[in-house]
């Protein structure tokens, strides 16, 4: 088991707090290891302001010192400068501020070193501030990094601190362009570069059937394109060349969207000779159908790996070589010692210009092509390396083809969907369903979900219907489906599960709807809403129901069950749905959740629920009405800046009718949310219709006194502790080292921290833990018998290593006995967001601003617990055993 070793395992868990700096000399001191709290100078900054003329502006995300950036902020159009106020901790460090530019030459182009590497100076307009001073830079079109670097009096090395100011940036003139060949050697451009100068020419070799084209652009926000496909600023562009003059048009488009330089390059491929003809043994090009290569194919690319579905048993080869009369061969690739192909074992002739079949068995299998030129003598191999996807991807790319692939899915089908607006016909013959733009009946399983998701997350496909008073944009009637990474707006509501259980939205936006963002309804159970936005529902209800808007609606009211008189139809239950890690409004304008009767066991979790724009009136005006039973309001966070719209935060109503025998909205349990309300007087609860409504470790940040209303609230309640358990055999649960061990500096005893085991599961307390709410998603995990005790990665470098030990650390002691820190709980590192599966649960460090880290376990009995990368293995998941 590892150990920590001092008190420098503490200096480094700060990220990037400290900087440990050797003040004096040496002299008169032992050589054994010596740690003194007089030599750790504090370093950070404890505010940090920019603002442009009278304007503060706002820095995304906000200013915490545990959290170096980079930072960014958006300017107007007419900001010339801005002025930087940086607060430090202790007045005694250095702090300069400066801006990090590319260097220019005397004409004002990029200076590049012999590689073509664009030059920076980290150091522009570096000024060294003096406390209470207040900085000023210009502020160019485009992105601005300014960096504010942190030092101790006796040392250049400490902590900086970045900022991206961004001013729309109009200019779309390139500041560099440049050709090379195969070989990596730059063609010679004529004339040579300038921004100014429209259209080149340059010259390459036979050999040369493809070059690559690089587009330099001074902004990051350019829009740059090559030979008419889109290309990555800085990043070369493959080119192929035919023999000739090939007119290569590269268009640079401003930021601004009306900003457009068109340049032109010209390149002329020789002419082959008799020894380069005889001699050319490549492909001209190369087709596989019912595969996809990994990247397009390309003369002069050898490798290549292809995707094939699941269920596919064969694909299609075309091949054609670059010179008539070269022979071509397929088979397996048989290499030499130092890993190049030099002939094919079980090889077949295949013919040039006709599809050759490929019989595939396994998950993968490596094969090649090999060419022989006219001389019988040069050979080149092209290898392809066929792995079975996990499933079988079908992409598409229009409305139609998305109802189609909808109607007709099966599980393990993975529908792909390309970044674009998909508006499609609600019918039966269309969509499928008269009251859904588009629609599913079709179910994967357990082990075969059927998935939905955009092909970019980043650029998420839309879709859309056609009016907000009619239809569900997507309505769904079966059961294992994984929908990911697309926005529904433009109808009535936005999505309907009806009477579908396993379904996972997650990382889905509901933007703009008639009424209801999600609806559950009809005997849905089993569902997931997860790390999701909805916003602005409730656009135009109709005049019958002028209620409707909420985010989420779970189950079907009691006058439509199956068991209502007269003409009920749905079945009562929705059993056990999830909705976490998800984000409500601005302008969800009823409640962000609505939990319907007959709904049991609802969790709705670390949300964040932003009540702006709620225009629910009347004593139900709140942001979760609860009818359903045993459900769980729990670590979320509720803002309401206006302090208007609320009559309280949570209502649980009971429901009756006469073919209903159970009360409905009991044992709510409402505990660990945190409310900014404005300054309101509401109740966060109220229980004045139901039996029981449990309340606990609720708190307001407007320093309004908590308060709940009704004689069914039950303050004796207590928030659960878990023991933390792997899902892998064996199962074991997180134990925190006891005794706490203890480490001496000098005179000073202080505490030293303690590592986290996975250890056989006991009743032993150092095995219990609890989950303290830190706002917006957000957790500690702390210790059960003291709450100030945390879990933590061992160190900020986390972020660089391939894993790293976590410890508990007190955020009062520790810090109070080591150095002054203020407001030690804000620390980024310190919290973690808890990512719900259906095996169990992920912790993601919120550290690391990507979130890519996350919390692993252990097979073994006394090893550590350790924080890694995100690997989607089950040592990363982990059993919430209630204790």
């Amino acid at each position: 088991m590892l150990r920590s070793q001092s008190i420098f395992s503490w200096t480094f868990l700060i990220s990037f707090l400290l900087l440990i700096s050797a003040c004096g000399d040496d002299s008169g001191r032992t050589k054994e290891p010596v740690t003194d709290a007089s030599n750790l100078t504090e370093l950070r900054l404890s505010s940090l302001v920019l603002s442009a003329g009278e304007t503060v502006l706002e820095l995304t995300p906000a200013f915490d010192p545990d959290y170096l950036g980079s930072y960014s902020v958006n300017v107007d159009d007419d900001v010339a400068s801005i002025n930087i106020a940086a607060q430090r901790m202790n007045p005694e460090t250095k702090l300069e501020i400066s801006k990090i530019e590319v260097k220019l030459d005397a004409n004002g182009n990029p200076e590049t070193d012999d590689d073509g590497v664009v030059l920076i100076d980290r150091f522009s307009d570096a000024v060294l501030v003096e406390e209470g001073q207040v900085d000023s830079k210009n502020i160019d079109e485009g992105d601005n990094r300014i960096a504010l670097r942190l030092a101790g009096n006796n040392s250049n090395a400490g902590l900086i601190y970045t900022v991206n100011v961004h001013k729309l940036n109009t200019d779309a003139k390139l500041v560099g362009l440049d050709v090379r060949n195969a070989s990596g050697e730059l063609l010679t451009l004529n004339p040579v570069f300038n921004p100014t100068t429209m259209e080149y020419t340059a010259s390459a070799a036979y050999t040369d059937c493809l070059v690559s084209i690089r587009g330099l652009s001074s902004e990051r926000h350019t829009v740059l394109t090559i030979a008419g496909e889109p290309a990555s600023h800085a990043e070369y562009q493959p080119v192929e060349m035919a023999v000739g003059a090939n007119v290569v048009p590269v268009v640079s488009a401003a930021e601004d969207g009306v900003g457009v330089e068109n340049y032109q390059l010209t390149i002329t491929r020789a002419s082959a000779t008799a020894d380069e003809l005889a001699a050319d043994a490549t492909l001209n090009s190369a087709v596989l159908t019912g595969a996809e290569l990994s990247t397009d194919f390309r003369c002069l690319i050898s490798n290549y790996a292809a995707g094939i579905n699941q269920a596919a048993e064969n694909v299609q080869l075309t091949v054609a070589p670059a010179v008539a009369g070269a022979t071509l061969r397929y088979g397996q690739p048989v290499f030499d010692t130092s890993g190049a192909v030099v002939d094919l074992e079980e090889a077949v002739d295949i013919v040039a210009g006709e599809a050759f079949d490929i019989g595939l068995a396994g998950d993968s299998a490596l094969r090649a092509v090999e060419v022989t030129a006219t001389d019988g003598e040069t050979k080149k191999y092209y290898q392809f390396l066929y792995v079975r996807r996990d499933s079988n991807w079908i992409e598409v790319d229009t409305a139609e083809a998305l109802q189609r692939a909808l109607k007709n899915a099966q599980p393990n089908d993975e529908i792909i969907l390309a970044s674009a607006l998909y508006e499609g016909l609600a019918s039966e013959e269309a969509s499928g369903h008269l009251e859904a733009h588009f629609f599913s009946d079709r179910s994967g399983t357990a082990d075969g979900p059927i998935i939905l998701r955009s092909e970019n997350a980043s650029i998420p496909a839309v879709l859309s219907g056609d009016s907000y008073t009619f239809n569900a944009v997507l309505q769904l009637a079966g059961d294992y489906w994984e929908i990911s990474g697309i926005q529904f707006g433009g109808a009535k509501n936005g999505i309907v599960l009806d009477g579908a259980n396993h379904n996972v939205l997650d990382g889905i936006s509901v933007n703009g709807v008639g009424e209801r963002g999600v609806i559950i309804r009809n005997g849905s159970s089993n569902n997931t809403i997860r790390r999701s936005a909805i916003l602005n529902t409730g656009k135009e209800p109709s005049a019958s129901f002028p209620q409707n808007g909420e985010g989420i609606v779970v189950g079907s009211e009691a006058d439509e069950w199956l068991t209502a008189v007269p003409e009920g139809a749905q079945d009562e239950k929705a059993y056990d749905n999830n909705i976490r890690n998800n984000s409500f409004g601005p302008n969800v304008r009823a409640e962000a959740v609505r939990i319907n009767e007959g709904s049991l066991r609802t969790n709705i979790q670390h949300n964040i629920v932003d009540t702006r724009g709620i225009t629910s009136t009347g004593d139900k005006a709140s942001a979760f009405v609860v009818k359903g039973n045993d459900t769980n309001i729990s670590y979320n966070t509720i803002y309401n800046e206006s302090g208007a719209g609320l009559n309280q935060v949570a209502l649980a109503q009971n429901v009756v009718r006469a073919w209903l025998s159970d009360a409905w909205g009991e044992n709510l349990k409402y505990y660990q949310n945190i409310h900014a309300l404005g300054g309101a007087v509401v109740p966060l609860a109220n229980s004045s219709d139901v039996a029981v409504l449990n309340v606990a470790e609720n708190t307001r940040k407007d320093e309004v006194e908590v308060s709940y209303s009704g004689s069914g609230i039950n303050e004796a309640y207590a928030v659960p502790n878990y023991q933390l358990k792997t899902i892998v055999d064996p199962a074991l649960c997180f134990q925190e080292e006891r005794p706490i061990p203890d480490f001496s500096i000098g005179e000073t005893l202080l505490e030293r921290l303690s590592n986290v085991t996975v250890e056989v599961c006991s009743a032993a307390s150092e095995q219990k833990y609890k989950l303290v709410n830190m706002e917006d998603g957000y957790v500690f995990i702390a210790t059960v018998d003291n709450l100030n005790r945390i879990i933590s990665p061992a160190h900020p470098s986390f972020v660089s290593q391939a894993s790293s030990s976590l410890v508990v650390v007190d955020i009062v002691e520790d810090l109070k006995k080591i150095l002054p820190v203020t407001n030690p709980e804000e620390g980024y590192y310190l919290r973690w967001q808890m990512v719900y599966h259906d095996d169990g649960v992920e912790f993601l460090n919120r550290g690391d601003w990507f979130k890519r880290f996350a919390v692993t376990g252990d097979t073994s009995a006394g090893e550590d617990v350790s924080i890694e990368l995100i690997q989607d293995t089950e040592l990363q998941r982990f059993e919430l055993v209630e204790q």
